[in-house]
Order: C-alpha cells, then structure tokens, then sequence
C-alpha cells in the first residue's frame, strides 16, 4: 500500500511540521503539507480577540478546516498528521476517520497548560486515532 501523509502543521523551518515533512520526503513517504497559519489572521488585534474572548479559537477556523477536507479528498492521504495544538476541530476528525484515513497528533503543547488550554482543542484530542507527545 502506499502511503501518503497529509501533515497539518507550520513549515517555518524551526517547527516541528517542517521536520516532519523533511523526514518523510527523506523515507520516499508521499507528503503534502498545510500551513496552520492560515487559520490566524494578519490582523494581530482580531487574533488577540479570537484568543482572549472567543477560547484561544483561531479566526478562520471554520474555513481552515473546510480547506483540510478539501485537500484530503483531492491528495487522498492515508494518514492526517496534525502537529501540537492545531486548528482541526471534532467534526473533521470524524469526517476524516469515516473516509478510512488515520488521524495522529504529535502534541508538542501541553494542552492543560492554563496558557495553552482550549476547550475546541481538548473535545478534538478524542477524535485522534493516535497521539504522541515528547512530554511526560
């Protein structure tokens, strides 16, 4: 079978997203990446809204997580690879899991750290087939 890999993650070269996709191109793994930014928006004020009032929810969630449907149906991956605290909610979870593709997280964030917690994150966490974290 061939494998194909979907991560959902930041390819700035210091985070863990663009690691992963430098080892999988390196183990010959079918690889297409999308870029968690693009659930934030430029206007750091409207992020800051969307932090503080609204459960740290990314502004354009709902619209990340359309593109994120879209893209798997177009790459057909076999595995959805999320990276830390990512902007993939429950719904497309499950939409993922019941179109027969493994959703993973590797969960570089502490997700009960008071700075970090998310209520639309932690509900999400349940829906990952598997989840790894370097954290004890």
């Amino acid at each position: 079978m061939n494998q194909q890999v979907l991560v959902v993650g930041n390819p700035d070269p210091v985070h863990v997203g663009h690691h992963l996709v430098e080892a999988a191109n390196s183990l010959q793994i079918g690889c297409r990446l999308l870029d968690v930014r693009q659930a934030s928006s430029g206007n750091r004020w409207l992020n800051r809204f969307f932090w503080h009032l609204l459960d740290r929810r990314p502004p354009f969630i709902s619209r990340f997580n359309a593109d994120l449907l879209s893209l798997a149906a177009q790459c057909s991956p076999t595995h959805v690879l999320t990276t830390g605290i990512s902007p993939v909610v429950e719904s497309t979870l499950r939409q993922l899991a019941a179109q027969g593709i493994r959703t993973l997280n590797f969960l570089t964030d502490d997700p009960w750290n008071p700075s970090h917690r998310a209520m639309w994150f932690r509900r999400a966490l349940t829906h990952y087939q598997s989840v790894f974290s370097p954290r004890h």
